[in-house]
């Protein structure tokens, strides 16, 4: 199953069950293989002692040392790597990599973190990773990106937000009467001023005297009320009746 923000997470439940469309709880628990409160944290480093499945972007350390990158041919030359022995160079940047059971007997990511010296160190992957779309602590925050790019994962921060939301991880509301990008479109004609935070579209209907799915669209002429479903009378000299109410503004044919 899938949750949360336009349905872009899957539901880590054991043996696959469903969980809470709006929060991804599993009320039997986790799979095995993720943890934390939704069953979001996926951590195969945690189950695979040689950390062989992991292909995430941390790029530091145990000791806070930021990770050097994989391309400079120092490091084969070295440390005597084979091709074959040598870290996965699947994934772009200098990031911690898997290892391979037969380079050096490396028991967990690693990466250099100095040309000079040639370094090599472990990196710390206890806590896991959250998903695209969450952050903070156990990934119980939710961001909501332009295009549903990723947020940062510690602080949720979006380089820009989708349409309907504002603030820094874009996790409040236009207010009542706004939407859109930034939130700066006003909603048409909308009954009991209620519009969709995101598209503009009127959840309740239109004002009488208005049409459209944004309710910006005045009734044509000899039309009023409620849905424009309604003909004007015999209006003076044909004239139009009002779009809201379909009184005519001129008065009324002599009779």
């Amino acid at each position: 199953g899938k949750f949360g923000f336009k349905c872009q997470f899957k539901c880590g439940c054991k043996n696959d069950g469903t969980c809470n469309p709006s929060d991804g709880s599993c009320p039997d628990g986790c799979n095995p293989k993720f943890y934390g409160p939704h069953c979001l944290l996926f951590n195969p480093f945690i189950y695979d002692p040689l950390g062989k499945l992991y292909t995430g972007t941390i790029n530091s350390t145990e000791s806070r040392k930021p990770c050097k990158p994989w391309t400079t041919s120092i490091f084969k030359q070295f440390f005597n790597y084979t091709g074959g022995q040598f870290a996965d160079k699947s994934i772009p940047g200098a990031v911690c990599r898997n290892p391979n059971i037969s380079a050096k007997n490396k028991t967990s990511p690693w990466c250099f973190t100095n040309i000079n010296t040639l370094k090599e160190e472990k990196c710390y992957l206890s806590e896991g990773e959250c998903p695209d779309g969450r952050f903070g602590p156990n990934c119980v925050d939710e961001c909501h990106c332009q295009n549903l790019d990723p947020c940062d994962k510690q602080t949720g921060k979006c380089k820009e937000c989708y349409d309907g939301w504002i603030g820094p991880a874009c996790q409040k509301k236009c207010d009542a009467g706004k939407y859109g990008a930034d939130c700066k479109e006003t909603c048409g004609e909308c009954k009991d001023d209620l519009c969709d935070h995101e598209t503009g579209q009127c959840l309740n209907g239109c004002n009488a005297g208005w049409k459209g799915d944004l309710c910006n669209t005045k009734c044509i002429a000899s039309w009023f009320g409620k849905g424009c479903s309604k003909q004007c009378g015999k209006c003076k000299d044909k004239s139009p009746c009002h779009h809201k109410d379909g009184s005519c503004v001129e008065g009324c044919e002599p009779g």
